[in-house]
């Protein structure tokens, strides 16, 4: 039976590195489950400016991690209060754990689940895209190691569920991250 502050009364946030599938898996889910669907990412870009639709990875690049960030929680507040009265799957940021203000903003609407992906699954993934802004020319490995493995402490921290993909395709992602929703109360 749901409670008014159990899991089933928040949102799904998706959470975890840049080519997780948080937004693969997202989509699917909100399909599935029959509730709107919002990327994080998108919301920056609209929130940044709406006429020009310049991509999240531009805004890092072009304007840096503050104003990035700043951004981010104007568009995180926006959407706590669009999705406080109904269910939605959201997909953050990989960065998003980082900005405290995005994440009190989404954190009382929201049930987190971590997309636990291996470290080297995911660096092979952003590289396959070019290298973006946030890893340095000199030591893009390096740099990402370390942020892995900065960040997946602090999904850990704040997760209230896990689901550990491994390498899996997206059918199975999508398997695992249903069982892990099931296991937490989100059946049916």
């Amino acid at each position: 039976m749901e409670t008014s502050d159990g899991p089933l009364s928040r949102s799904v946030m998706l959470m975890g590195m840049k080519h997780s599938g948080k937004s693969t898996l997202g989509r699917l889910l909100a399909e599935a489950r029959r509730v709107p669907f919002a990327d994080l990412d998108e919301l920056v870009e609209a929130e940044h400016d709406p006429a020009r639709r310049t991509t999240f990875r531009e805004i890092y690049a072009e304007r840096g991690a503050a104003y990035f960030s700043r951004v981010e929680a104007r568009a995180a507040r926006r959407l706590a209060a669009r999705i406080r009265e109904a269910r939605a799957v959201v997909a953050l940021g990989g960065g998003t754990i980082e900005n405290d203000e995005a994440m009190a903003a989404l954190g009382p609407v929201g049930f987190f689940v971590y997309l636990d992906e291996e470290e080297a699954t995911l660096y092979e993934r952003i590289m396959a895209g070019g290298r973006p802004a946030f890893l340095s020319e000199e030591d893009p490995r390096g740099d990402f190691a370390r942020l892995y493995e900065r960040r997946a402490g602090l999904y850990r921290a704040r997760a209230d569920a896990t689901a550990r993909l491994s390498g899996v395709d997206v059918p199975g992602a999508f398997a695992r991250l249903v069982g892990v929703l099931t296991e937490a109360g989100y059946a049916g």
